[in-house]
């Protein structure tokens, strides 16, 4: 079967992911669009535009902030978004894929874990207005002032090298006023990496179970005293990595989503 893959993204992102996942299924082939059965455009595409094949996929990201306004994308064979909550803002048929993480990048390498966290990515509100990331700024401010943190931003190749360098991995799903949070990418990878700790909202039940493959928390006060605690538990600690790395590696990776997407092809061929 051949497929291209589309976006204006080609970096370390989930359009590179899905190109890693398509070269590990036998008789799936990477090619042009012209000469695809399946084009798979992948958010964001605002740039370069919708690209069709004889059947054409596309893959809202973002849809936290599109909310089902991208209406130029939606007529196509088959359409996804990463919040089951916004599929009644969708048209009739679109379909749930999650993110997910891409072993082959995101695992632990041999350093030693010389931190007590890290979290890699924007924490600090961008303007005075309502940001997504107000309440990540609040719980990364909280924990760097009790434990040792890495807080930096990096190149992608490095991602996961600053990710294995501390005990524990932090992660604050941006949040929107009266929405579901957007479950980024960086959950999924970071649980590949080891221990990890969420921000919990109910539609994560749909992917993990808080306490057993992760650590949620509710607010700043509460992130910090599970910190504290698990980091003084390293037995619980490992543990719970462990399950969340199982986890990951047998249902949540590009793999998995690619195979769905191709699965869901065939019905319609």
């Amino acid at each position: 079967m051949n497929i291209s893959i589309h976006s204006d993204r080609k970096d370390m992102h989930v359009a590179a992911s899905l190109y890693v996942a398509a070269t590990q299924i036998e008789g799936v082939h990477l090619t042009t669009p012209k000469e695809a059965d399946l084009v798979i455009n992948v958010d964001s595409i605002h740039n370069s535009g919708l690209v069709r094949g004889k059947k054409t996929v596309y893959y809202e990201l973002d849809d936290n902030m599109h909310q089902g306004k991208n209406t130029q994308y939606y007529d196509v064979d088959l359409l996804y978004i990463v919040t089951k909550a916004n599929l009644p803002l969708y048209p009739e048929g679109t379909k749930w894929l999650p993110a997910a993480m891409e072993p082959t990048i995101h695992y632990h390498w041999p350093f030693p874990e010389t931190k007590d966290f890290v979290f890699i990515g924007q924490y600090k509100k961008p303007s005075p207005y309502e940001s997504p990331y107000e309440f990540r700024q609040k719980v990364v401010e909280a924990l760097s002032q009790r434990f040792s943190g890495i807080l930096n931003s990096c190149q992608p190749q490095d991602y996961p090298k600053f990710l294995s360098l501390a005990k524990i991995r932090l992660n604050v799903n941006p949040r929107f006023i009266n929405k579901p949070p957007l479950i980024i990418t960086r959950f999924y990878e970071s649980m590949g990496i080891g221990f990890t700790m969420n921000d919990y909202h109910r539609s994560m039940d749909d992917i993990a179970t808080e306490g057993k493959h992760y650590v949620g928390f509710a607010d700043e006060k509460d992130a910090v005293e599970k910190m504290k605690f698990y980091l003084e538990n390293d037995g619980q600690r490992q543990q719970i990595g462990n399950a969340g790395k199982w986890l990951v590696l047998n249902e949540h990776t590009w793999k998995h989503r690619l195979l769905t997407i191709l699965e869901d092809y065939e019905r319609i061929k």
